[in-house]
C-alpha cells in the first residue's frame, strides 16, 4: 500500500494532511486512477490487475510483448488524460473559490453598508432632537424686570474705577 492514509473507503491522496473528514469526502486515488484507465485499458484497472495471470496464463512470448505495447501506450494515454483533468479540476476549484469569495465579500459590503445607514439614522434623529429642545446651557434664565441688573455704572462704580 502507498503511503497515502485510508479514510473511509477513500484513499486520502494528502497523506494524512488534510482534515479525516474532509478527505472522506474526496473521491480516493483508487477510484480516480479506475476512472480514467477504465476507458483506455480495462486491464489495468484494480479490479482487473488480479485476475490477469490467469487471463493470460497460456499468452506466448510474441503476444506478451505486444500486450506489454498496449499497456505502455495505455499508461502514456492515462498520463495525458489524467493532466487535463487534474488540470480541469483545479481551474474549476480556483473558480467555486473565487465565487465562493466574492460572494462572501458582497454579503459583508452589503452588512456594512447596512450597518452605516442605520448608524447614519441614529444620527440624523439625534441630531434633529438636538435641534428641537434646546440644551440647557443655551437657555437663557428667566429674569424679573425688577431683579435686571443695571446696565449702565452707578456712580459708586464708576469712582471706584478711577
Amino acid at each position: 500500500m502507498s503511503q497515502h492514509t485510508q479514510t473511509s473507503g477513500a484513499t486520502d491522496p494528502t497523506g494524512g494532511a488534510v482534515d479525516a473528514a474532509i478527505a472522506a469526502k474526496i473521491p480516493g486515488a483508487d477510484l480516480i486512477y479506475d476512472a480514467l484507465m477504465g476507458p483506455i485499458e480495462e486491464d489495468l484497472t484494480h479490479a482487473a490487475l488480479p485476475t490477469l495471470s490467469k487471463k493470460y496464463v497460456s499468452e506466448s512470448p510474441e503476444d506478451r510483448a505486444v500486450r506489454m505495447e498496449r499497456y505502455r501506450k495505455a499508461f502514456a494515454k492515462y498520463d495525458k488524460e489524467y493532466e487535463k483533468w487534474i488540470k480541469s479540476v483545479n481551474e474549476e476549484l480556483r473558480e467555486k473559490r473565487n465565487t465562493a469569495y466574492h460572494t462572501a465579500e458582497e454579503k459583508v459590503h452589503r452588512e456594512d453598508e447596512e450597518h452605516m445607514h442605520a448608524l447614519e439614522a441614529q444620527f440624523s434623529q439625534k441630531k434633529e432632537e438636538a435641534a428641537e429642545v434646546p440644551s440647557e446651557a443655551t437657555e437663557q434664565p428667566q429674569v424679573a424686570p425688577e431683579q435686571e441688573a443695571p446696565t449702565q455704572p452707578t456712580e459708586q462704580t464708576s469712582t471706584q474705577a478711577a
